[in-house]
This record gives C-alpha cells, structure tokens and sequence, in this order.
C-alpha cells in the first residue's frame, strides 16, 4: 500500500485541538452536514458538503490509510477537513465505478476527530463555519 495523500481545507487551527464528531446529517438534495465540537475554545463547527455520492464513518482505527505513518503530507494538516489526493476510498476500491463518467468531479476528503473519521465522496468543496458554544456566531 502506498502512502495517501492530504491537502488541506481551510486555515489551520492555532495550536493543538481535541476535536469530536457530534452528529452527522444526510439531507435530501444530497446535502451532509457534519457537525464538530472543538476544544479549546468551546467552539463548534459545521461542514456542510453538497453533491454528496458517499460518505463512511468509522473509528479512525479502521482507517489505515489515514494514520499519520501511512500519509505524506506537503502542508500543515492542522485542519478540521482535508481533500484527499491520493490513497483513499475513491482510488483504493471505488475508482471502476467512480470512473464510469456518471459522476462528474468526484472530491474525497476527510473529517478527522479524536476517535470517528467521517470520509466524504462529493463534487464539490465543502463550506466549512464556526460557532461558539453559547449560540453566538463565531
């Protein structure tokens, strides 16, 4: 297996974060919204991916091919979503049917956490917002 590759998306955060998948949800229109708490500060943020064609949540100890030893990284990754260039779900079991030209632009990025990965098919670039705990935007 060679290594995947990650770009990340966004500004990185300042500083080490502990970062927690709170919910998760697929809306009609093919809209995913996932949702993470992130501390410190007492933040939560909301991707918001559209044209979504597949998504997988799992532990991130089922996800191999994003453990920091399998990955090359060319820019910091302290990112809560990165585009995944090379070495994911896409490109290791999906590039037959992804290819077959029903799709057009298939992007694959990851929401890494402290424990869940939620690992997103879609054809476009996620919009990425923030908002304090006490229901002030941030």
């Amino acid at each position: 297996m060679f290594k995947s590759t990650l770009v990340p998306v966004g500004e990185p955060f300042p500083g080490p974060r502990c970062c927690m998948v709170e919910e998760v949800r697929y809306g009609a229109g093919g809209n995913l919204i996932v949702t993470v708490s992130v501390d410190p500060p007492d933040e939560t943020w909301q991707v918001v991916f559209a044209g979504v064609i597949g998504v997988r949540i799992l532990h991130e100890r089922d996800l191999p091919e994003f453990w920091w030893v399998n990955m090359e990284n060319t820019e910091p990754t302290n990112t809560l979503v990165a585009r995944v260039t090379r070495g994911g779900w896409k490109e290791q079991h999906l590039s037959g049917f992804l290819q077959s030209g029903y799709y057009d632009g298939v992007l694959e990025y990851c929401v890494g956490a402290e424990y869940e990965c939620v690992n997103v098919l879609a054809q476009a670039e996620p919009i990425v917002t923030r908002t304090v705990l006490d229901g002030l935007p941030g």
